[in-house]
């Protein structure tokens, strides 16, 4: 185990310059370059959010011009994204020929006769501020690229000082954190097969950057000089275009960088370009980059899903080992075309082709743990599998994200859907998520505020009756009961007042021999939004007054209740409308809520309350229309819980609030 440890703290280290000291101890807790710190996939500091949506559990989200499928790299404060950006400039380029069933079958888009900006970027990681933007190069590419492709699909990769961008034939460049340029290199044009585009991200080691250049023509491995962009060393290779991103690994005190292909797998020394070992037996057009897992390498491909190949190399090899006992174990079946390998801990987690069938593997002895393993509510998906914090993170095309627990046997802990397509990785860095939408860049972050508790089964002294006085519901085994005969009991409501809250509630309906009662209970944000406490288990088609809706305004995506006497949850995610002076709403607000773990309200928008308890209406009291005014001049207010003639049982009870703008509230 010692020895393992040791492997997995000295395997994949990139880049370490004698100008950043700091380097080693803070990569892991970074993802600094493609696959994350140690090119697996998995974050060992990380612990992104196990759920979000729009508006919920997203911390910012930015436009990113142009297109690209480039995941972004993380260092301390700063976001480095490549895009390539169409311009209005164009030049007189023939028209393209008609489309044929073969080149319909090819997927390719002619070359274009636009002007292409190809644009490296800085962000804030904390606000998503673009902190610079830089115009590497501007020119009109020369071929045209797969439909699902583009100009920007090379990861950058940093060392903590400087940024390293391949754009491929457009130039690699080199910038400082101040987004200064300290040199560039042209290595040519490459000629893709279909001309489908570019795609291998560089790698970086001890001062070298190596660039993987498998194409039609003369393919090409080479070490740059990070400093100067000098070539080192290149050295030739009989391959034709594949899309893997090079590898570099220490065994034994040898460094490698190793390079998956379609005719084989080979390993270089770092230092030198000397070939190590080379083995036969992968797939056409490989794109899956290997992972090192405990003295091996482990290379996988698939075309199209129409064949398969994964197998794991004993790291000491020397010479051709095609077909020898240094390939310690095969897999030939239902290995990922785009998407690379997740290496978390001794599972290998992979997808067939690109879609959602998932396997996992050990990785000590490539045994089957799980196969055909169907991941529920995703498609087709591009993107390679993340993980952290015990949890493995598979995204599709649509933007939907499943989460599952890092174990063989599928446990689904949450399903979140973006309102953007997806085929770039997630990167993780800490307690956040980046993930790179064909629009936009997202930070999924849950807030970290400490949640306010206004009832934990000892007391109710942070709510009182709507008319400003104490309640007398009453703690029966820690939980707090209302008491329906007293109409002025039949709201309670919060001294804390908020604005943008997580809010959270367990609560049970009384069944028959409990006194159920026939009335719609339920939570009121602000008094004014009611999320529905009623019994509606079993109801085929809920409508918007049934549990899980917001009263009136939006029905539930799906009916998630339970049936009366069993505990159920409501997690909701709450963005107050804003208001002028008047208390007229100037932006709407929104509702994510969660009814027992599954979502009912996604972002649904909040305009003028429909409520009956608003206090513009009646049955208000002076300390409610006290409570108004506060609300109507800074969006700030309580939560009420309502019985309605239905004796609900209500159990911790807390907000969170998203702002600084909560406070008790002193009617005095």
């Amino acid at each position: 185990m010692k020895n393992a440890v040791i492997l997995l703290l000295l395997t994949f280290t990139t880049s370490m310059t004698l100008a950043n000291d700091d380097f080693p101890a803070q990569r892991d807790h970074q993802w600094h370059q493609w696959r994350g710190p140690m090119a697996n996939g998995a974050a060992p500091h990380g612990n992104p959010p196990i759920r979000w949506a729009e508006g919920f559990n997203v911390k910012w989200k930015v436009r990113i011009p142009g297109e690209g499928n480039a995941t972004p790299v993380v260092w301390k404060d700063r976001i480095f994204i490549l895009t390539a950006v169409e311009t209005e400039k164009k030049i007189d380029r023939p028209k393209p020929l008609e489309p044929t069933p073969a080149r319909l079958l090819a997927a390719r888009k002619d070359p274009p006769d636009h002007y292409y900006k190809f644009v490296v970027m800085a962000l804030d990681r904390k606000t998503g501020r673009v902190l610079w933007e830089k115009v590497a190069n501007e020119l009109v590419p020369k071929e045209g690229h797969h439909r699902d492709h583009g100009y920007a699909s090379a990861s950058p990769i940093t060392d903590g000082k400087y940024v390293y961008a391949s754009f491929g034939s457009h130039g690699i460049y080199c910038y400082d954190f101040a987004g200064d340029l300290k040199w560039e290199r042209d290595l040519g044009q490459m000629r893709t097969r279909m001309e489908w585009g570019e795609g291998a991200s560089p790698a970086l080691h001890n001062g070298r950057l190596f660039v993987n250049w498998d194409h039609e023509d003369q393919s090409f491995l080479t070490a740059l000089d990070a400093k100067t962009g000098q070539p080192l060393w290149r050295v030739d290779r009989d391959e034709q275009t594949n899309w893997s991103t090079p590898l570099v690994t220490e065994h034994e005190g040898v460094e490698q960088v190793i390079v998956s292909a379609t005719n084989k797998v080979r390993s270089y020394d770092t230092t030198s370009g000397k070939l190590l070992w080379e083995c036969g037996g992968q797939r056409r057009n490989v794109v899956p980059t290997p992972v090192v897992h405990d003295g091996k390498v482990i290379c996988m491909s698939s075309f199209r899903g129409l064949d398969a190949a994964a197998y794991a190399i004993c790291l000491d090899a020397r010479g051709d080992i095609t077909d020898t006992d240094k390939i310690a174990w095969r897999h030939d079946r239902n290995t990922p075309y785009v998407p690379s390998p997740l290496l978390y801990g001794d599972l290998l987690y992979f997808i067939k082709a690109n879609s959602s069938v998932m396997t996992c593997l050990d990785a000590k002895n490539g045994k089957p743990l799980s196969e055909q393993t169907r991941l529920p509510k995703l498609k087709n998906i591009y993107s390679s599998p993340v993980g952290a914090k015990g949890r493995v993170y598979f995204t599709d095309r649509n933007g939907t994200t499943l989460v599952a627990k890092n174990q063989a046997k599928l446990e689904v802990l949450s399903i979140n859907k973006l309102d953007d397509h997806i085929d770039a990785s997630a990167a993780i860095v800490g307690n956040q998520m980046f993930l790179r939408g064909k629009k936009h860049l997202y930070c999924i972050e849950e807030p970290a505020g400490e949640p306010i508790v206004l009832f934990d089964g000892k007391g109710k002294n942070l709510f009182l009756g709507k008319d400003g006085k104490k309640i007398n519901w009453k703690i029966d085994h820690g939980e707090l009961v209302s008491t329906p005969k007293d109409v002025k009991s039949n709201h309670i409501v919060s001294k804390l007042h908020f604005r943008d809250a997580d809010i959270h509630v367990e609560f049970m309906l009384p069944p028959k021999n409990m006194g159920s009662g026939s009335g719609n209970s339920g939570v009121y944000i602000h008094g004014n939004y009611e999320m529905q406490i009623i019994n509606s288990y079993g109801k085929k088609q809920p409508d918007n007054t049934d549990m899980g809706a917001v009263y009136k305004f939006s029905k539930p995506l799906v009916n998630a209740a339970r049936q009366p006497g069993v505990w159920q949850v409501y997690d909701i995610r709450y963005r107050a409308p804003r208001r002028d002076k008047q208390g007229r709403i100037t932006r709407k607000g929104s509702i994510t809520a969660w009814l027992n773990g599954k979502k009912v309200q996604d972002n649904t928008p909040l305009g003028e309350p429909r409520s009956a308890y608003h206090p513009f209406r009646y049955k208000t009291t002076p300390y409610t229309r006290a409570i108004w005014e506060k609300l109507k001049k800074s969006s700030v207010g309580p939560v009420f819980l309502q019985d309605h003639d239905n004796p609900v049982r209500f159990r911790n009870v807390w907000v969170r609030p998203l702002d600084d703008l909560a406070f008790i509230y002193d009617q005095k």
